[in-house]
């Protein structure tokens, strides 16, 4: 996990101090849970992510940071390869997805065109006709998810794209979500 702080978006680039106002916090936890898809492997990894992500949530995490003072002022982002296909029943993304706390953001602004992130080579093809039946080809198995809470910064997601572009679907078996 990754604690990263934003300056406000309208704050002067040239200035280094910012006041505690100014800034916004937001975890980044970056995750790769187990291959064995609908597994008790995989569910379990997700159960123990998840409770280790709810432990510290909404305080803070035990940091070096007054987490009285971060606590309310702060984001949560769970991204990786979650190794789920979207509608799979007993899957690690179904487990992470109970509890109603998270939200999938490419259900704000991904589309369905483009969706596949495994495997990449479906990507590789240049025809027309391969374009229509590429999200088709493959699945998605790899998330960026928001946590959603009273106590918590909600996250605004403009655009959400898989990274199938160029040389990057041959660096992997997967794609990119970003």
């Amino acid at each position: 996990a990754v604690l990263l702080e934003i300056p406000k978006a309208d704050q002067d680039q040239d200035h280094h101090h910012h006041h505690e106002n100014d800034v916004k916090r937001m975890w980044v936890v970056n995750t790769h849970i187990s291959h064995k898809i609908c597994s008790e492997e995989q569910r379990s990894h997700a159960k123990e992510l998840t409770s280790w992500i709810n432990s510290f949530a909404v305080s803070g995490m035990d940091t070096n940071l007054d987490t009285e003072k971060i606590a309310r002022k702060h984001a949560m982002i769970l991204c990786g390869d979650l190794n789920s296909p979207v509608s799979l029943p007993r899957t690690g993304l179904s487990v992470i997805m109970a509890d109603g706390k998270w939200t999938d953001l490419w259900n704000h602004h991904g589309t369905y065109d483009n969706s596949a992130t495994m495997p990449s080579s479906v990507y590789k093809s240049k025809s027309r006709l391969s374009s229509f039946f590429k999200p088709m080809l493959g699945m998605r198995i790899d998330y960026i998810l928001s946590y959603r809470s009273e106590d918590l910064l909600s996250v605004i997601c403009n655009e959400i794209k898989v990274l199938n572009e160029g040389g990057h679907p041959e660096a992997s078996d997967h794609c990119a979500v970003w």
